[in-house]
This record gives C-alpha cells, structure tokens and sequence, in this order.
C-alpha cells in the first residue's frame, strides 16, 4: 500500500496493518512492526531537531484506515506516540513533513486536513497514558446508541468493558491491537467525549516510563516523547508511548470535497527566500496549495481544477508539480508560475504512484510501470506486477538509482534504473536532511522530490566564473515556439536565471505567461541610498534567454549546447543572440552592487519566447507594471557590428508585417490531364495576383505605401557619412539605407495542396509574404491598404476562385535618439574600452518589445550591439569573441554608474 527507503532499507505498509521492512544489500526480510488495525496507506521517514537537552531523533510514521498516526524510532524501531484527531476522521490517506517548522500534517477521508507540532524541550510538563479518546472506544452516536429495551451488541459490550477500564494504567498499545475499530465512524465527536488535548496534566501523573513530558503549546500541540537511542538499530523493545490529540485549531475540516489522496510540503523558488508551502491533491479533482504560515495555520493561496480525482502527487524538479488522476493522465503544473505546461495520457488506468528521479518521471498503474524522459514522452513501460502498482519509491544504494514498486500481489519489486535515467548527473542526492543516528543504524535521507535551484555553480565574478556561468547558460535547450519537446529546459534555465539572480543580490521571481508560454525573469538591484534620490535612476534591461533551433547534424563543428571555445571564440547556440550579453550585462550590475557602488536601480526582464515573436509579453508585463516600477532608461543588446572591427552602438530598426494570401477553388485537387484547360487554375491566379504587388524593376505597387516615409535630415546623413568612411566597410549610403531606413516587401513562399506530382491541379494555393516597415508608416493604415489593393487586384481577373488575407504577426519599427543621455553615455564607454569611435548604425531586421516597452514605461531605448557581423546569430556555428563578451561588460558597468537622472 505505501514505500518507503531509506539509504539502506524498504519500509512496506500492507493492507493488514504491518511495516515489513527489508534490507536493500540483502533484499532479506529484517523485521516486522504491527502497529495498525487497517491498511497502512501512507509512510515517511524525517528527523525531530534537537534541543538544547535531546538529540536530533530519527522518525518513521505511518498512517492507516484505522484513523491513527503512529510515529516510531528508527533507532529502536519502538512505538514514541500515536496521533489521533479530535473528529472522526475515517481513513488518513496521506502525511507530509515540515522540517522547518517540525511540523506533521495529514489528510482524511472526511476531506480534513490536520497537523501537528512535534519537538522535545526538557521544560515541558509530563503526561499520562489515557486512551478514552481514541477512535476505537470513544463513544460514537450513532454505532453506540442501545437498540430495543436498552441491549448493547456484544462487540458495543466490548467496547463499553474496554472504556470502563481505561482509567486504569493498562498500555493503550494493547487496545489499539484489540481489533476495536469502528469501520463506519460517524462524522462528528459527541459532546460526551472526553478532550485529552484540553487537560494539562502533570508530572506525578506519568506512568513511571523515561519518556519525558508532553505539554500543550499555545495554540498548537507541541509533545514528543524521547527514548533511549543507544539500543541498536531493529531492536523493538518498547510498547510505551504517548497519546497526542490533534487541537481542533489545527484542523481545516473541509480542506476539499472528496479524500486527501496526496500531499507533500514543499518550497516556491518566485521569491528570494522562497515560500513553504503544503500542496493537497484530493478526490474533488483540485489541487490546493497552503501558506503554512511557520506551521501556526494553513492560508489557502491557489488551486487548480482538474477534470479527475488525484491519486498521487510528486514533486519534480525545479517548481514543477506532477500529478497522477484517475484516468491514466499525468499533469505537469508549475507551482510558481500556476501554469499548467502539458497533459499526457498513456493509458486509461488510475495512476496510483509516481516517482521522480531527476528529471524521470515514474508512473505506476494498472500492474505497468511507466517511465517518462526529460522531454516528458513515454520511452518505456514494463509489467511490474499481476494487479495494481500502488507504490513506488526510488533509492540511490551505494551510488546505483534503484526504483522500488509495490503492489496489490502482494509483492515489492526492485528495479535497477541506471541505464533509463539520461545521465548520472540525473540522479539527484536524496534530498536535503542529513541525520545522525547511532552507528549501527543507517543514514536517511529524505525524499528526492524537491530540488534546489542551481547556484552554487556561480561564486565569484571574475571573467573565468563569467565563462563558466555562460557555460551553464548554453547547455540549456532553450529553444522556444509550439513544440513543447523543450518546456523543460526553458523552465529549468528559467528558474536557473531567477536562482543567478538571487545569488548575486537580487530580489527575482518568475511572471507567468499565459496560456503556456515561457517564463519572463524578473530581477531587481536595488541602488544605494546617498541620500540624494533624485538622481537615482531605474534602469530596465531587457533581453531573451530562448534560442532558435539547432542540431549536430546540422553543420555544426562542435555540440551546439556545449560551449566551445576555439581560437578566442566561444562557439554555442544563443552565445551571441542572446545569453553573452544577458550575463555581461548581470555580471556588471552584481559587481557594482557587491562592491556598494550601483547608485541606480537596474530591472531585468529576460522572456523566453522572443523568437517566436514574443507572445504574450506585453500582457504580462502590463500586468505586472507596478513591480517592475517607473522606468528612466530601457536598455538591450541584441543586435551586432556592422563588421567585425568597430563597435557600433544601434539606434533604430524596422517593423514587420507578416501576411497569408490564400486562393482556393470550391472543386477538389484536379488531374491536369483530365481537367487542364477547363477551369480557372488557382495557382495561376495566385502567380497573376503576386505579380501586381511591384514593379518590373521592384517598386512596391500598392498605393501611398511609402508615402510617409520621412527624408533624410542633415544629422542623419552624417552619420551614414561616418559609417561609409570606415575602413571594411563595403556597402555604400545608398545601399545601407534600403537595408535600414526604408521599407521593403519580401515574397517567403507559395505552398499548394494535393501531393505534390506534376499532374496536379492544385484546390488552393497560398502565399506568405511580408513587409519591413519604417518609422511614420502606420500599421493599420498599411494592412487596409495591402488589403484593398489585392481584392480590388483579384477583382479584375473574373475568377471563380475565392481570395482571402490574413495578417499574422505584426511590430512597430523603433527609432531612437542617437544624441540622448543613453547613447551618449554609451559611446563615451566604447571609446573608452575599445580606444576608437563608435558607428551608430541601424539595422532592417525587428525586435517588437522595444516599442512595446518604450510606450508602456514612456521611457527611452538604447541598443548596446555585443557581437560582430560574423557571429552567425541563428545559423550554423553561432559564436561571440572572448574579447567583446568581456569589454561589452566592462562598457555595462561604467553606463549603469552614469544613468542618473538629469
């Protein structure tokens, strides 16, 4: 019914009510703990902290349908305490631990979920052993009332012999293994039972046992009974042990409508310190997540609707949630973000466990075990038992990952996983609890599903840790769009960012993009106070930290996602567009802040879906407007050199309209040997048609397309001057100037339908087209006008065919103030770092959120270019020299020290 390991033993819940334990060296059965009257559904290992008169102590607790929690010594494997609540309760399905509040919660049949404090301090008060409140002998309205004439049932004659002696000092262990437990128990406690939790009792009432006092804490039921850990281990020798009773302030009695199949307390990484939180999947099909509030109350903050009972739950890693329902799906939620990322169904059978080993993930169901790769598609199945899998639990055993699966053949599978995990590095310690029992007991360690965020692989901020953190940076695949192969590593980078961030000083979170977009990082360095904020400026840096697609089969020389370095080169995807410069850029801003020199407020804002045309972007970042502040200056690098010898500092960039243009036929695709000649063909329409948008020699033919395109000025032509003046500079005025300042219009691609053979008439054809749009071109005005003229075009073909237009993708161009504070600041810094004057230059291509953010903050834009011409930014053997990623820092630096405020 329930697993779990420890470095070197299995812990088995049966249906009987025993923890059979087996040892993983051996696979030989050790010994057997019967402590329940009912199937034991939930098991966890987890360690009391010390106190100033107690060690640290070794736990294993269990829960059962028999509405009691017993928590054991790993140490002595003898019964501490049983746990029982106030109500009835029904079956405990689920338990979870917080270390750092010591606290235990577990969820009911009744939909409750309740908790309880467990610690020891040497001042507590002591206690005595009554069990009149147990489940199994208080006294129940409805299974206790007398029936005709006043007659008890025998086993109600039992029960009442069993209370009349209970003020005796009988062990309650041996009521509890009595057999007296009420199947149906009624919903509610009656005003005639007795309240253990509200007597403080003292210490002469103890029953002459070691265990030291248990008291009433507050508000919260803080009691733990301490016994002799020098014995060694699997040595049960104890039937003493305390009675706590949940206090009815620590019981959310309706927490869901349906049973608490699944809970686990876990860590959110969206803020700096990260909040604890308590996660509950029920049978309501809702998965609600709880402020645990320092274990004092539960604070709902969220949930998700699902279309199916919760079975069981894992966390993965990085905040991503897995969630097995009842039809066989596994949901991937985002804790942080509250995004649910994908839904996979394999099969129709209820998923009863799952385990998570890296970034596997396990799924046991109807007999099946199911393993799921970083990618998160199915690449094997097994048969692991002859009926249900009910129960997994991974162990690492000297080094080697083993999966261990029971189920309900009465059987505990272990499985040898080393070669389904991707890489050893996949298998993750087994979490963060280190414990210290005596030497003949084996270490614990807790369960593997909550992983840290990575930073422990960033310490300093010299250019040799700058390397290596870009390293980091590139080995994630990070490329975005519609295929969800990838999700993974743009979450895991993501909150690999945010953890960066954080690390050097930051305050950072992740905003969620809806529907199912990537994350946007957001980090803020908080300038000094000198006292004279009004010169203090908020400095917002954008860039993306997705990349286009690459491939070692392609022409790459090296692994395209292993930064190489070669001849003062590194080459990788995204080193030059766009994470070289997002680190140059971090790296500059976390040295001034270290160092008490960042007299500014700098914002990051990094989105992982800017090649794909940013979706959602400027939504989220209205929403979250009043975070990210009043912005001064908005600054980037996402462009290049015009060469690959002068630096260059951008200043403007073209707009995009993207169109379809669809001509189709109301008849099927045609056999031009059946049919030529005697219809109106769809792709000579579409030939006809594309051939009126120019000229015979190039003009755009679409009316007052062009017509507001503004001159050139003296300035402007001065810097063209410039740029045509510097040696390897190639292309004259008049050719950059098409590349840059005017717009264009570009004919992608004609696809038809049918299959493709020369005896085709094709049923439609369409074309994809777009144009490059230049400041005072409006964007409205420019559609109704493509519009227009190709309808009023088709119009005087007389063709039965049908047109349609659609406008896919549109962004304004940008053009910013070369002579502003910004730029200026700029080219005083590249003078400085590269001993030469910089060319301001524009470029033809689109960057949408530039305008996007200008208008939102009505602040001014900036482009610091990093790379040279020759860096290959989205093609084959992408690079950026060694030389400008570390100057394009330095040049950060002194431009966030000066950007104050005139």
């Amino acid at each position: 019914m329930s697993l779990v390991t420890s470095a070197s033993y299995v812990y088995a819940g049966t249906e009987t009510g025993e923890i059979l334990i087996y040892d993983l060296e051996t696979y030989q059965f050790k010994e057997s703990l019967p402590g329940h009257n009912g199937s034991i559904f939930s098991l966890l290992l987890t360690s009391c902290a010390a106190t100033p008169t107690k060690p640290s102590h070794n736990l294993l607790v269990s829960a059962a349908s028999d509405s009691l929690i017993k928590v054991w010594s790993l140490s002595t494997l003898s019964e501490l305490y049983t746990i029982y609540s106030y109500y009835d309760i029904g079956d405990i399905f689920s338990l979870a631990w917080s270390q750092d509040y010591q606290t235990l919660y577990f969820g009911a049949q009744n939909a409750s979920i309740q908790w309880i404090k467990l610690h020891g301090d040497a001042t507590e008060a002591g206690t005595k052993q009554d069990p009149s409140g147990l489940p199994s002998v208080r006294f129940d309205k409805f299974f206790d009332s007398t029936g005709p004439g006043g007659k008890l049932s025998p086993q109600q004659h039992a029960i009442k012999l069993k209370r009349s002696s209970s003020s005796s000092r009988s062990s309650f262990t041996d009521l509890t293994k009595a057999g007296l437990r009420r199947e149906s128990p009624g919903p509610f406690q009656t005003s005639g039972s007795p309240l253990v939790n509200e007597r403080l009792l003292s210490s002469t009432e103890n029953d002459g046992t070691n265990d030291s006092a248990v008291a009433v804490d507050g508000d919260v039921s803080s009691v733990f009974s301490f016994v002799n850990d020098s014995t060694d281990s699997f040595n049960a020798n104890s039937n003493d042990s305390s009675l706590l009773e949940v206090l009815r302030s620590n019981i959310v009695r309706f927490a869901h409508n349906g049973y608490i199949h699944s809970m686990l307390v876990t860590k959110t990484v969206s803020t700096n310190n990260g909040l604890d939180v308590l996660v509950s999947g029920a049978g309501d099909g809702t998965v609600k997540i709880w402020n645990l509030n320092k274990g004092s109350t539960l604070h709902l903050l969220r949930s998700l609707e699902l279309e199916n009972s919760i079975m069981s739950m894992i966390r993965g890693t990085d905040s991503f949630l897995y969630c097995g329902l009842t039809n066989g799906q596994v949901v991937m939620y985002d804790i942080d973000t509250s995004q649910v990322l994908r839904v996979d169904t394999q099969e129709s059978s209820d998923v009863m466990a799952l385990c998570a080993v890296g970034e596997s993930v396990f799924k046991g169901t109807a007999g099946l075990v199911q393993k799921w790769d970083p990618s998160k598609y199915c690449r094997s199945e097994w048969k692991a038992h002859n009926g249900l899998t009910l129960a997994m639990a991974f162990s690492s055993y000297k080094s080697n990952p083993v999966l261990i699966s029971g189920g309900n053949d009465a059987t505990i599978a272990l499985w040898d996983i080393n070669n389904t995990v991707k890489t050893a590095s996949e298998i993750p310690s087994l979490g963060p609890l280190s414990i210290s029992p005596p030497t003949a007991t084996p270490n614990l360690t807790s369960s593997p599903s909550v992983a840290e965020p990575l930073t422990n692989n960033v310490v300093a901020l010299d250019n040799d840790n700058m390397i290596q953190t870009l390293t980091e940076f590139v080995s994630y695949k990070t490329i975005s769009g519609y295929d969800f192969r990838h999700w993974s590593d743009n979450r895991r980078c993501a909150t690999y960012l945010r953890s960066l961030l954080n690390h050097f000083g930051a305050s950072s979170q992740l905003l969620a993009v809806h529907p199912n977009g990537n994350p946007i990082v957001y980090g803020c360095f908080s300038g000094i106070d000198s006292g004279n904020n009004s010169k203090k400026s908020r400095i917002l840096f954008y860039g993306h930290y997705d990349v286009i697609t690459a491939s070692r089969s392609d022409k790459w020389e090296t692994d395209p996602f292993d930064l190489t370095a070669i001849d003062g080169y590194l080459y990788g995807r995204g080193v030059s567009d766009n994470k070289g410069p997002i680190l140059a850029a971090i790296f500059a801003v976390a040295e001034l802040f270290q160092s008490s020199k960042l007299q500014n407020d700098v914002v990051f804002l990094f989105e992982g879906e800017e090649e794909c045309g940013s979706t959602g972007f400027s939504e989220t970042i209205l929403k979250n407007k009043e975070l990210i502040g009043n912005i001064d200056w908005i600054i980037l690098s996402n462009s290049y050199w015009l060469d690959d010898t002068t630096p260059c500092l951008n200043y403007g960039l073209r707009g995009i309209i993207n169109a379809c243009i669809t001509v189709s036929s109301d008849k099927p695709d045609l056999h031009s040997g059946v049919h030529g000649g005697v219809h109106r063909e769809p792709t000579v329409d579409m030939v006809n048609l594309l051939a009126k948008l120019t000229s015979d020699d190039g003009k755009i033919l679409i009316p007052q397309f062009d017509d507001s395109v503004r001159p050139v000025d003296a300035e402007e032509d001065k810097l063209y001057e410039a740029i045509t003046r510097t040696p390897g500079v190639l292309e004259d005025k008049e050719t950059l100037m098409r590349k840059w300042r005017y717009p264009s219009m570009t004919i992608h691609g004609i696809n038809a339908s049918g299959p493709g053979n020369t005896t085709v008439i094709p049923a439609s054809v369409s074309a994809s087209i777009s144009f490059r749009i230049v400041p005072d071109q409006d964007i409205e005005q420019i559609k109704k006008s493509v519009q227009d003229y190709l309808e009023g075009s088709f119009l005087k073909f007389r063709s039965s065919n049908k047109l349609s237009v659609n406008f896919s993708h549109e962004a304004e161009p940008w053009l910013g103030d070369p002579t502003n504070k910004p730029f200026q600041i700029l080219r005083r810094a590249l003078r400085n770092e590269w001993q030469v004057e910089p060319l301001f230059i524009r470029e033809g291509g689109s960057i949408p959120v530039v305008r996007v953010l200008e208008k939102i903050f009505d602040a001014p834009a900036a482009q610091l270019p990093c790379g040279q011409a020759s860096d290959h930014a989205h093609l084959d053997n992408e690079r950026l020299r060694i030389t400008n990623f570390f100057k394009t820092r330095n040049v950060f630096k002194q431009a966030f020290t000066e950007l104050c405020k005139d």
